[in-house]
């Protein structure tokens, strides 16, 4: 038998064109549909978490206690995370979009250790504690000083940004609970770029909209790092439009 040896691809200067966009997924397109039946009911268990989790009332303080215990050794005091490391900025995300990020570490939907360990660390029946940390981290200022890129992509970025992502996550980067978009304002370059490109090669698919992955596998390496870093310059706003009632 002959090995096919596929040749070298070239360098990516523009829009790839659809059937490389799909080579390119469907790794994850081929997991979920073999999964299908297991993910729709990891879904359909996700959703009872969370409206479990949003009609019990939240204690802020004791998210502050609970948040010091289990998560600042990672996070920070501040909830500020550490660029270098690409842990996340926490502090001033919506709370709605907290939970559901804490339920899919908890149910292993998202790909964590550490975060893994932290969720089982709050007992057997965590969704006080997770409705208490949401509660606690959205009321935190977000961080003013994320780590940022180079500043060489800021036009490009800044323009595929307002294009193509501004429509969800806002002009100033604070979200859409409506639709599901996190806050982006006050996170950290590192931490963006990998997510973006996590996203893009389908290796987080869970509540990623297959349009979106679509849509970031078309960017270069170069707009990624652009949009990453104009992202992380976005100024942070006032906290209270984040927080659930």
């Amino acid at each position: 038998m002959v090995a096919f040896i596929p040749s070298a691809a070239p360098e990516r200067r523009g829009p790839p064109a659809r059937d490389r966009r799909w080579r390119a997924l469907w790794p994850a397109a081929a997991a979920v549909l073999l999964c299908l039946p297991l993910s729709v009911t990891a879904a359909e268990r996700a959703k009872e978490l969370l409206a479990n989790a949003l009609s019990l009332t939240a204690n802020a303080n004791a998210g502050g206690q609970a948040y010091a215990k289990n998560c600042a050794g990672c996070h920070g005091d501040k909830a500020w995370g550490v660029g270098e490391s690409s842990i996340p900025a926490l502090a001033g995300q919506r709370e709605r979009y907290l939970l559901t990020q804490l339920i899919d570490f908890a149910e292993l939907n998202r790909d964590a250790v550490e975060m893994h360990r932290a969720n089982a660390s709050l007992g057997v029946a965590p969704e006080q504690q997770w409705r208490n940390i949401a509660a606690y981290l959205a009321r935190l200022p977000i961080n003013p000083r994320p780590q940022r890129g180079d500043g060489k992509g800021l036009d490009n970025g800044s323009g595929i940004y307002r294009d193509s992502c501004a429509s969800c996550h806002r002009e100033d980067g604070l979200g859409d609970d409506t639709v599901g978009a996190p806050v982006l304002a006050g996170q950290h370059y590192s931490y963006l770029l990998m997510q973006i490109r996590g996203m893009a090669s389908g290796h987080r698919f869970t509540n990623v909209d297959f349009d979106l992955a679509l849509m970031l596998d078309n960017m270069s390496a170069a707009d990624m790092a652009g949009v990453a870093d104009y992202i992380s310059r976005l100024g942070a706003r006032p906290t209270t439009a984040r927080a659930l009632p």
